[in-house]
């Protein structure tokens, strides 16, 4: 609940910033890695979005994959955890590069 109130708040501050009376579309984008789960994210907004200014506003929902890149070889693979293997070499020395986003992309406002 706190993400989603968190999201409506910067939503709510770019309307205000433009003057603008409603908001028709906000893209969110949330990484696989982000340890957000979804289906409370939608939950929340279920709750909370009917008595903001979110109200009526199509949620679009981007689900980036994670993404690592090996510090030993340089290979860039998709993965599904924050601990990996590289592909390539086997090293464990490998960063997450992509995959724990969590923003507000875009904003369509009235």
């Amino acid at each position: 609940m706190s993400i989603v109130q968190s999201i409506i708040d910067v939503v709510e501050n770019e309307a205000n910033k433009s003057g603008a009376r409603s908001v028709t579309e906000v893209e969110l984008e949330i990484g696989r890695l982000s340890g957000i789960e979804y289906s409370s994210l939608e939950f929340a907004l279920k709750v909370l979005a009917p008595s903001s200014i979110l109200e009526g506003a199509k949620i679009v929902l981007s689900k980036p994959p994670g993404i690592a890149v090996c510090n030993d070889c340089s290979k860039e693979f998709e993965t599904n955890s924050p601990i990996n293997e590289c592909p390539v070499c086997s090293s464990y020395a490998c960063s997450i590069v992509r995959g724990k986003e969590l923003r507000v992309s875009s904003i369509v406002i009235d």
